[in-house]
């Protein structure tokens, strides 16, 4: 055992090296104990970032996909029925005349979206014309021709398909039902 002098006070010298090794394996133990919680921890909340990532994402794109769908129409005992997402259904007492445009959808002035999706080439729902006032769309921005339904009291409402001859089709469909 050997002494050291310090401000002439003797003082036993301490192996360090013993005593931080024998301190060193039970906190290195401790050490990685804890280490391992913490990776435990972090790679969950790793996995549910990446999942509600992951989710919203899925849930953006479906949402997308169901608003680039065209509407199906079909004539109903009395009337019309547009389902999908803004989807109505028009009675025929409720509609003033069906005429079909042969100009885009932007000639009616449209001036801003109300209650919809409108992109590039897409509206659907409700938009503000300047032409018509509160209208409700349907319609492919770049496809002609163009249905109109005027309704009595109600927003107006303008569908087309990407295809043209379907909505050709649909036209001559709703005006024969529409006058029989």
């Amino acid at each position: 055992m050997s002494y050291t002098n310090i401000g002439n006070r003797f003082h036993k010298k301490v192996d360090v090296e013993q005593f931080v090794a024998e301190e060193s394996e039970e906190e290195k133990a401790l050490n990685a104990k804890k280490r391992a919680k913490q990776e435990k921890i972090l790679l969950w909340l790793i996995g549910f970032a990446a999942s509600g990532t992951l989710a919203v994402m899925v849930a953006a794109l479906a949402l997308l996909w169901s608003e680039e769908r065209e509407p199906t129409v079909k004539i109903i005992d009395g009337g019309i029925k547009i389902s999908g997402r803004h989807g109505v259904t028009i009675d025929f007492t409720e509609i003033a005349d069906i005429s079909l445009m042969e100009n885009k959808i932007s000639s009616i002035g449209l001036t801003m979206r109300m209650h919809g999706y409108g992109s590039r080439n897409t509206q659907k729902g409700y938009f503000q014309s300047n032409r018509h006032g509160s209208v409700l769309l349907f319609t492919r921005t770049n496809s002609l021709p163009t249905i109109h339904i005027q309704r009595k009291g109600k927003a107006d409402v303008f569908l087309n398909f990407r295809n043209n001859a379907a909505t050709r089709t649909l036209y001559d469909e709703l005006k024969t039902a529409f006058r029989g």
